[in-house]
Formats: structure tokens, sequence, C-alpha cells
């Protein structure tokens, strides 16, 4: 790997400087099985390949991330017109598809209606439906409503995880619904 400064950042603390003029497949080994190919297309065939917005998972800073790249691989000819190399050329996107992603999610919750949904219980789990349903952006949650005069809340919904896991010491009586509960977690 050769590479300019802009494409420390994809790399991460862990992998620079370290991965300066190191094979590709021992730099990133848990992607190889994604990239490896492209890069023998290349290589052996000579055509040049583009993605975009392709989905791959990091582990580049201690932790596995969700990324998205855009990129092109070329063949770098040598003087006998074979491909002796490959130039790459990737754009990280995932700062911009997870803002697209969260988005529609907010705009999708804007258009729960308190008014259609009935009480407030029923928007809650109206907005926990369509959370439930973007699970990469909203991994799970929890609702809860204050209505009784003592201010103590009550669950009326939630996915993503068991009912006894998240009441953090309250009682789940007040889930109009445990088995719909459950059955989401």
């Amino acid at each position: 790997m050769l590479y300019n400064d802009a494409y420390i950042p994809l790399l991460g603390a862990d992998l620079h400087p370290q991965a300066l003029g190191r094979p590709v497949r021992e730099i990133w080994p848990d992607l190889w099985n994604l990239t490896g190919p492209f890069v023998e297309q290349v290589m052996v065939y000579g055509r040049s390949i583009r993605r975009d917005d392709m989905q791959m998972v990091l582990e580049r800073n201690g932790y596995p991330e969700e990324c998205y790249f855009t990129f092109s691989y070329s063949p770098i000819l040598g003087a006998d017109g074979t491909a002796g190399g490959v130039f790459t050329i990737v754009t990280e996107t995932t700062g911009k598809l997870l803002a697209e992603r969260r988005l529609r999610l907010v705009r999708t919750l804007g258009a729960v209606s308190a008014t259609q949904a009935g009480t407030m219980a029923d928007t809650c789990r109206a907005m926990l439906d369509v959370m439930a349903g973007t699970r990469q952006s909203v991994p799970f949650a929890v609702a809860l409503l204050r209505e009784d005069a003592d201010g103590r809340p009550h669950g009326v919904g939630a996915y993503g995880l068991a009912a006894d896991a998240w009441s953090l010491g309250m009682s789940t009586d007040g889930f109009d619904d445990e088995a719909a509960i459950a059955a989401n977690a």
C-alpha cells in the first residue's frame, strides 16, 4: 500500500503508519474476501471497477464500524501492457449515507399523527413501529409515559430488548400487550 494523507483517516490510528508499504491483504485481512476479487479482476483482465456506496465493516479504531465507500480500481500498466499494480481511488461516504438514513427516519416519525393514532400510548407504539423498521439506526427503544398523578412512568412499548432487560427496576404492569413487546425483543 502506498497512500496519501487523505487516506490516513480511513485507516484510523490503529493502522497508520504501519500500513505504508505493506500488502493490502495484511492491512485489511477481514475485507480481503470483498476486495480481493476486485484486485484480481483488475490484475488478470486489466479492467477497471467502480462501486458506489459499498458497505463494509472496518475494524480501524479498536471497534467494528459500519462504513460506506465509493471507489474505483484501475490497472497500472507496465511497459508490456499488462497490469503491474492497481490504482485505487476511495471516498468514504459513511457520513452522507448515515445522515440520509437518519433523515428518512425523522421524516417518517414526523408523519406519525397523534390524532390518527389515538391515545398517547398508541402514538408511542406507532413511533416504536417506525423505529423498529430501522434497526440499523435505532437498534432498540423503550417508550415510557407518565400519565398517573404520582408521576411514575409506565412502559407502553419496546423493541430490541427483552422485557425484563430494559425496565430499570420498574414493573412492566403498565404494558398493554406484554406479548407484543416480548415478540419485538
